[in-house]
Formats: structure tokens, sequence, C-alpha cells
């Protein structure tokens, strides 16, 4: 058998084999939890059911090293303030007559900790590609969806943008396009949930102190 019950979390089951209903997925960091993957799988065919060209973002946010931040609706107030900005952008551009594309921000994210004060988060963002196709200059003041995801941390934290430029880790060739009437799909879909089976990992997510560890879109 490739699964037995989490030994902190008698809920949850843990997954061992390279492979979960027939995708790849990671395994160097240890075993995943069977029901986040589930949950990924979700997120991601909902998206593509909505969106046959969609984008996804891999992000970590962090938390400053000084300071009380407190982390409790920590994602609920960082998806506010994203889906705000993408909003008040869609209003600018319908504004100067040009074309808006019908967008639903979906998210995957899992609360880790391990030695340090504050926990942090790896997030995975699922955007309509044919109204975001890239997170552009990560540094950017303003203008692209890198800047609009740093901002959003720094409303969440209530602190200024600028403070927030280096909480907000644009994740190294975690940017993905996927594109259902390619002719690779399966195989580019494959690849992808294996990079956000990483979300899923068993290791440093900590049971019993009354906070999430993992959370998605519903819808």
């Amino acid at each position: 058998m490739n699964t037995r019950r989490h030994p902190r979390n008698r809920n949850l089951h843990l997954h061992y084999g390279n492979q979960w209903n027939g995708l790849p997925v990671l395994t160097e960091r240890g075993p995943l939890v069977e029901e986040y993957l589930h949950r990924i799988s979700m997120v991601l065919d909902n998206a593509l059911d909505d969106f046959p060209r969609t984008f996804i973002a891999r992000v970590d946010l962090r938390l400053p090293s000084a300071g009380d931040y407190g982390v409790s609706g920590l994602i609920s107030r960082f998806m506010a303030s994203l889906n705000a900005q993408l909003a008040a952008d869609e209003n600018r551009r319908a504004r100067e007559g040009l074309r808006i594309h019908p967008n639903v921000v979906r998210f995957v994210w899992a609360r880790e900790q391990s030695s340090s004060r504050y926990p942090h988060y790896h997030l995975a963002l699922f955007f309509n590609r044919d109204a975001y196709h890239t997170l552009g200059a990560y540094w950017a003041a303003d203008g692209n969806l890198a800047s609009r995801i740093t901002r959003a941390l720094g409303s969440a934290l209530g602190i200024q943008h600028h403070e927030a430029k280096g909480l907000a880790h644009f994740v190294e060739e975690g940017a993905y396009s996927l594109n259902i009437r390619d002719h690779d799909f399966g195989v580019q879909k494959a690849m992808v949930f294996k990079r956000l089976s990483y979300l899923a990992k068993a290791a440093t997510k900590y049971y019993g102190e009354g906070a999430n560890h993992f959370g998605y879109s519903r819808h």
C-alpha cells in the first residue's frame, strides 16, 4: 500500500508513492497528504473547466522577522486585496475601452513552520491566461501581477508595499501556462501537478494547535 494514516492527524492519510491517480508527484521531501493532493487536483480541474487557457503562479509568502503579526485570516486578507486590485484594473481598462477577459482567481495554500518564529505560506494562484499570462518584473512598483501580489501581502500584513518586497518570493520556474488544446496538454498538466504536489508535503505541518494548515478555493 502507498498510504497510511497521518500519525498526528487521524483524519488525513499519507501517500508514499511517486504517482497519485496516475499523475507524478514529488517525493523528495517525504510523504504527501493524500487529501491535499485531491484538493490540488480539484482546483486545477475547476480552473481549466472555466478557462481552457490557465496561467498558474507559485509564490511563497513570508512574514517580517521583527514585529507582531497575526497570521489568523492572513490568506483571506491577501486574496481580498488581490481581487480588489484586479477589479480596479479591469474597471480602468473598461473606461479606456480595452477588452476585458473574464477572470476568477483560484488558489491553493499550505501553511508551514519549522524553527522560525512565524510560519510561511506556499501559495498557488490560478488565472484565466487570456486575462493574465505573466507575472512581469518582480520588483516593479506597480502595473503587473507580481507587484499586485506583493502589494496584497503588504495589505494583509498592514505594512507598506516597499516593506513587503522580498516577503513575497516568486518561485524559480514557478509560472506555468496550460492550454487544453495543445497537443501535449496531458504531459504539461502532469508536470504542473507534480510541481504543485509540493504543497501537499506532510513535513513541517504541525497539527493540534487550532490553526489551519491547508486551504483552497471551493468554487
